[in-house]
């Protein structure tokens, strides 16, 4: 990330607390980085689980008309739903599946796992999974086996 990129994270971190302040950075500082430079913030949001500056910078981005790889969305998707934001990984999700790029399986698999506490949601998920790459397998965990590790513990 070169220094305007790591200056512009800093600011947006500072500035969160103050939303005009930070509405103004955005349009000021931040719509001017290289979009090299605000795919690194993001990523370094990401690395820091920034998730609210993240949305900022991924919307911004968006504004910009960046065009996101599968990899990206994957990660990106995955930190939401590390961070318990479903809601927000399910909208960048549907952005993803309507992405020009050639779908690929390791992104889904990534937020297959992600999605093991939302059941309803991993559905989803799986059935375009199991649609776009129908000769793979997708991995189930038994739904008991978190409750057998749980009732060990307790008859320690």
């Amino acid at each position: 990330m070169g220094k305007e990129g790591l200056i512009v994270a800093k600011e947006l971190k500072r500035l969160q607390s103050d939303p005009l302040r930070l509405d103004r950075f955005m349009k000021s500082h931040v719509s001017r980085l290289l979009k090299s430079d605000l795919v690194a913030v993001l990523a370094e949001f990401q690395r820091q689980d920034q998730v609210d500056e993240v949305k900022l910078v991924w919307q911004d981005l968006k504004r910009e008309g960046v065009l996101f790889d599968q990899h990206t969305f994957g990660d990106i998707i995955r930190a939401f739903l590390d961070s318990g934001l479903p809601s927000e990984a399910m909208d960048i999700y549907e952005e993803m599946r309507q992405s020009p790029d050639l779908p690929l399986s390791l992104p889904f698999r990534v937020i297959l796992k992600g999605l093991l506490p939302y059941p309803d949601l991993r559905e989803k998920v799986k059935d375009d999974f199991l649609e776009l790459f129908p000769n793979m397998i997708v991995y189930d965990p038994a739904e008991d086996l978190f409750e057998d590790q749980d009732r060990g513990s307790e008859d320690d």
